[in-house]
């Protein structure tokens, strides 16, 4: 015979599932520490590469409309001053990003303790209808 209670708990981790699928991947594939480092590396490459792009595009519109005449003095003052820009940019970026990766990995730590509890719920579901199954002293817990 099929247990009501049992199918509308399984209902209820599917739809939560289905729903949160996306929002559990973290805290189910990575440890708190490891999925921070990877989103910092990934901000670290996506951050460099636009920080360099625009730097390059600035400097080629100041060259063009400022600097037909510049001295290799002040072209390194300017690669310098870059270079510094670069080193603050780099580190609020990455600073924001842990934030924001840590803020991610805690909701999805929240949703799968919920999906645990959930499973855990379906377990004592299955062992209440194995106990009503057995005789009397057959099933023991250990």
């Amino acid at each position: 015979m099929i247990n009501e209670k049992r199918v509308r708990q399984m209902a209820r981790l599917a739809i939560f599932e289905s729903e949160n699928a996306r929002e559990l991947q973290p805290s189910m594939e990575y440890a708190r520490r490891d999925f921070v480092s990877k989103k910092r590396l990934e901000g670290f490459l996506i951050g460099t590469l636009l920080y360099v792009l625009g730097y390059a595009a600035i400097l080629a519109l100041l060259y063009i409309k400022v600097f037909n005449d510049i001295r290799p003095s002040d072209l390194i003052m300017i690669l310098l001053a870059g270079f510094i820009l670069y080193v603050i940019f780099l580190f609020r970026h990455l600073y924001r990003i842990s934030k924001a990766a840590g803020k991610e990995y805690d909701r999805s730590a929240k949703k799968l303790q919920v999906l645990k509890g959930e499973l855990e719920t379906l377990e004592n579901i299955y062992e209440e209808e194995e106990r009503e199954k057995s005789p009397e002293g057959d099933w023991k817990r250990e």
